[in-house]
Order: C-alpha cells, then structure tokens, then sequence
C-alpha cells in the first residue's frame, strides 16, 4: 500500500455507510414482498431430498434461484403464472438441458413438479423480532440506540430544518418519537402495548398519523411476512401542512405487544433525504469480537465465524463470512495500458526475431542447396519460427492486468468486468459473470489524485465453479486515477458480497465489520517505507550482480583465448581459424551470447554486427549481446 493510497482509507470505512444509505435509498420505491421468495426443502425423511431457493429480480413476477438435488446445484428461473398467482412456471438447467417445473403454494407448501416426479417441499421459517425501541429520544438526524454509527450521527447541513421547511426538527412529532429527519422527511418510531396483532399494529400507527396530518392517511399495498406473520408494513399517502406525502409504515408484533418506524417525506424528497431516513431506522445490535493483526498495523471487529487470512492490514484486508460471505478493504491494483511500452516491447522483440528468422531460412535453403553439390558440408539445424505475441496482452501476459484507462465505475463496469471475467475462464475454476447494473451513485474523487473519479456500485453477480451457480449480491466502492497516461492507472475498491438470498440479512453485518477497521498508519507507514528501502537495495544488488557476471564472462573470455594462443602453433592456429571461418561462412549463422540470461541466440552471420548492435540499443546495454565467432568455439 503505497502513501498516496493511504489517502483512500477513511474513504473506504465511510463507504461502509454509504452503502447501508444506497440499499435503504432504493428500498423507498421497493414493491410489495412476494411470498414466492423463500427456500423451500423436502422433510428430513423424505427418499428423494430437494431444496429450492427462489430470490426475486427487478422485475415483478420473475425470479431467479437455485435447484439443490443431491450435490447438484441447478440453476433456475421462473415467471408467476398470469392466470394462477399461486403458481410459478419455470426451468432449471441440468447437464446443458433444460427442464420445466411448476411450483404451487399453498399456505407454507410449496409443490414442486417436474416431469413426472412431484416433490412437497416447506418453507423454511426465519422469525425475526419487532424493531427495538430507543433506550432514548435521538436528536434529529441521529440513528436508534443499536444502530451502526453513520454520517447522520451528527445532522448534516441538509437535515437542519429552514424556517419554511415542510418538517421542524422537533425530537417528538405528535405521539412519535423522532429517530431521524432531513428538511423533506422524517423517520418516526412509536410504541403499540395493545396491539396484539399485525393488523391491529397498522391501524393504530395509521389512527396515530392521523392526528398529526392533515387527515388519517391513505393506506396501500400491504405486506407481510408470509411464515410468522409477526412482522409486516404498508404503504401510505397523505397531507402534511398542505402538501403531498408519502411513505412506508413497518410494524411488528412480540408477546408485550407492537411497535412501529415510520418513513414519510414529501413527493419531492432526494434519494439522499430517503437514504438519510432509512438510515436512521432501528437495528439490533451487532455481537462483535475484535481481531489484531500480528505486526501491529491495525485491528478489526468480526462476528462469530468471521475469519480472515490477513496478518497485516498495511496492504489491504480480506474478510470471509461462515455463508459465503466477503468484505474487502482498500484492494488497490495497478492497471496496464493495452498499448503500454511491456506491450509495445514485446512487439518490437517479435519482429526482429521474425525479421532473423526470415534472413537465418534464407541462408538455411541455400545451404540445403550447397549441401547437394558438396555432402561434406556440416548441414544446420533449421530455424525455428519465433512465436506472435498474443494480439490481447490479457493472455500474453496472465499475469498482469491489462485494460484501456476507465474514467469512473460505470467504465470499470463496461471494459474490466468483462476482461476479467475472461481471465478467470481462462485461469480455470470459479469465475463471476455480472448479470445487471442495479445501481451506481457516484462520489467525489480524492482531491489529492488529479482526474479520479469515484463511486457506489450495487451489482447483481453471479458465481459459477463447474455445475454450481451462485447467484450473488455485491457493494463497491470504486475510485479511478490515471497514474502515468497511456501506461498505467489505478483502480482502488472496497466491496462487500454476499449470496442473494442472505445479501440483506448480511449487509448490515459486512458494514459493521468495514466500519471497524482501525489503523495504526506509524506501523503502516514504517512498513511501507522498509518495503520501499528493500525493494531499492533488491535492485542495486541486482544490478551489480549483472556487472559482476558480464565482467566474469569477459575475463574467462580472455583467458580461453590467451591459453588457445600458447598452446597452438600458429601454422595450426591459422589453419584452424580459416576452417571455422568458412565452415561458419557456409552455415550462415553467427552465435551471439546473452550476458544478462546466459542464453546463446544464432543470428545472420553478414548482418551479425547490425543485430547485435540493435539488440544492445533495445537492451539499452551495448555489452548485454556478444558475438561468438565460431573459431572461438571450436
């Protein structure tokens, strides 16, 4: 983690709450719950175990899932039937084919058939408790006891109310308790001793409402859960001073009763003023226990069954959840240019070589032609044609990442993703395909990095290893900045995923983790700078060890030719020398002696003075590529 990217640390723990802000804020315009969304099994003695999952999409009356046949894992998706509500029709594949299914519910039983095999599956039941109430009144703006702490824990410039304003900033609002308030809405919470039932529930919060709007409001498109049945909502309209107001009542039901949180905010409410509200609602507390890292450069908070593989937080930290659950903080990578000077290097490299090739066959099918009116003539081995580089560098170059400079998430999203995706196909294994955009809001950059661009992007992704599919949610945090143009940018996120059916349930758990990191930025930044001293001294001794070992191949050099002096008379000598050279000259090639890999090239010997000049000029080294004359070697 270099210092500049240090800069992007509080940005990633403020993302954690701006993503709780972004689900809530899409949350105001959500549709009614469907029943059909649930998981589903066969009864634990049945001869044929199925399990089904349903999740819904973004469009009402489709769902997507999962099929769970033995260790299969088949996905699945499905459409309400027009003429039956109670009904879904669909297909899972399996084995490349596709099957047709419908599932009929009835009550909490869902039948499930498929050909000529009928399963009686039960939804699985997931009770969840009233929302708490406050331990005390909050002042505007501020979250309920037990919620995460936030940016509205202290009231933005936006939630101070103006002297018209449609809501004052009043910590009761007629029998409510005010949780949270911008100047287009408030967030209420009242409690409901008598209420004994859901319904009961809602018609004395609406009864309550009533006596602050301008009438009792307008209720519509109730909800509920459809196992328990102790927790539910519904939407509502009414009057406030006036003016048009709308908004979302959820309520629920224990043994001492009910409760009640209230979302309402004039028709012309931001999706801020909403994120802000929907923030500011009641949620239980978060059991935590915190995690050091051995070197001492941070620590964060994890749940139960929460893990991470990290032993220092100076460069980023991964954390995966018992359900397949994963948060990472501040990953930061380099991106390459497609037309970077690694690229362009390796293009020109492929063309000398092929240009030696051309010249080395050359000469090798008029030796094939000399060899025919003299057979004494040492016949060459034939060259081997040099390798194109591969036109994606994404797959000459696995290894490193290559994608055109993305100017924000929403490019991120449209170049790399599909990049990427391409490079785990490739890798083998797990690859993650995006399936939709829900959402992306954007952010401001960082100020110290010229030209970056940030932003909040809520995905729908899907995981596949083999047969398995897992359809999957996930949060990130994106910022781009152009580093070196044409060469290298970078691309920083935090992120937060979890699989579909449990993304909700697990958002506010991935928020508190990333919301915990704390870091010690003196033991960072020595780390850094000690990374950065070894990686220099790394270098220097590299260098110097080249020195050493091209010197050592001058001197042996040397040293081989003043023994081969001594030792042979110069009649022999000269004899010796007029053989190699024309064996040599016959053979067309030239060996040439790499300092640096210790390999030896063969080159055209009438160009060899040109090549090797040209190679050292690329190598930017003139004494990197030697000539060996054959008589040296002989």
């Amino acid at each position: 983690m270099s210092f500049a990217s240090l800069r992007l640390i509080p940005r990633c723990i403020a993302f954690a709450l701006a993503v709780i802000l972004l689900i809530a804020a899409r949350s105001a315009s959500a549709v009614e719950p469907d029943a059909f969304v649930g998981t589903y099994a066969t009864s634990n003695d049945a001869a044929k175990p199925l399990k089904l999952e349903v999740t819904g999409t973004n469009e009402p009356g489709s769902y997507r899932g999962t099929v769970h046949l033995g260790d299969n894992s088949l996905p699945l998706t499905a459409h309400r039937d027009p003429a039956d509500k109670t009904r879904l029709i669909g297909a899972f594949e399996s084995g490349g084919k596709s099957f047709a299914f419908t599932a009929t519910l009835a009550g909490n039983e869902l039948a499930f058939v498929s050909g000529k095999s009928t399963y009686v599956l039960i939804g699985e039941t997931n009770p969840f408790d009233a929302p708490a109430p406050p331990t005390k009144p909050n002042a505007p703006g501020a979250p309920a006891s037990g919620a995460l702490a936030g940016p509205h824990d202290q009231p933005p410039a936006a939630a101070v109310p103006a002297s018209n304003a449609t809501f004052d900033d009043a910590q009761l609002f007629g029998g409510f308790t005010v949780l949270g308030a911008t100047q287009k809405g408030k967030t209420l919470f009242i409690k409901l001793p008598a209420a004994q039932t859901l319904e009961s529930a809602l018609t004395q919060t609406a009864d309550e409402l009533g006596k602050v709007f301008d009438g009792k409001p307008t209720l519509s498109g109730a909800f509920a859960d459809s196992k328990a049945r102790n927790k539910g909502g519904v939407s509502l309209t009414a009057k406030l001073k006036g003016k048009d107001i709308h908004g979302v009542i959820f309520c629920g039901i224990a043994q001492n009763g009910g409760s009640a949180t209230v979302i309402m905010a004039t028709a012309d409410a931001t999706k801020e003023d909403l994120a802000t509200l929907y923030g500011s609602m009641p949620a239980p507390p978060i059991k935590m226990q915190t995690h050091k890292f051995p070197d001492g450069s941070g620590s964060i908070d994890l749940p139960e069954g929460w893990t991470t593989p990290y032993t220092s937080a100076a460069h980023g930290i991964g954390v995966q959840g018992p359900g397949g659950q994963v948060v990472l903080f501040c990953n930061i990578a380099g991106m390459s240019d497609p037309n970077c000077r690694i690229v362009r290097m390796s293009q020109q490299t492929y063309q000398i070589a092929l240009g030696t090739y051309q010249r080395q066959m050359q000469r090798y099918q008029q030796g094939l032609e000399y060899r025919k009116q003299f057979p004494n003539i040492v016949a060459t081995s034939e060259p081997k044609k040099p390798v194109a580089s591969d036109p994606d560098p994404n797959v000459q170059f696995p290894n490193q990442d290559f994608c055109r400079y993305c100017d924000g998430p929403e490019e991120v999203l449209k170049y790399w993703f599909p990049i990427r995706e391409a490079k785990q196909k490739r890798a083998g294994g797990v690859y993650t395909s995006l399936d939709k955009i829900i959402e992306i809001l954007p952010l401001p950059g960082d100020p110290q990095m010229p030209k970056s661009k940030a932003g909040i992007a809520y995905l729908a992704l899907t995981d596949h290893d083999g047969t398995k599919v897992t359809h999957v949610r996930s949060v990130i945090r994106m910022q781009t900045a152009p580093i070196v143009d044409g060469e290298i940018w970078q691309l920083s996120a935090c992120s937060m995923r979890a699989p579909d059916a449990t993304f909700d349930r697990d958002l506010p758990v991935m928020s508190a983790i990333m919301n915990s990191v704390n870091l010690d930025m003196n033991v960072i930044g020595q780390e850094n700078r000690a990374e950065t001293d070894q990686a220099l001294k790394l270098g220097a001794q590299m260098f110097e060890q080249i020195q050493k070992n091209g010197q050592n191949f001058q001197d042996q050099q040397a040293i081989r030719f003043n023994n081969h002096e001594r030792q042979i008379a110069a009649q022999e000598q000269a004899r010796h020398d007029s053989a190699s050279d024309f064996i040599e000259y016959i053979g067309g090639v030239r060996h040439v002696y790499d300092n640096r890999t210790g390999q030896t090239l063969n080159v055209d010997l009438f160009n060899s003075n040109g090549i090797v000049n040209g190679l050292n000029e690329g190598a930017n080294d003139p004494n990197r590529f030697i000539q060996i004359p054959l008589r040296y070697e002989r």
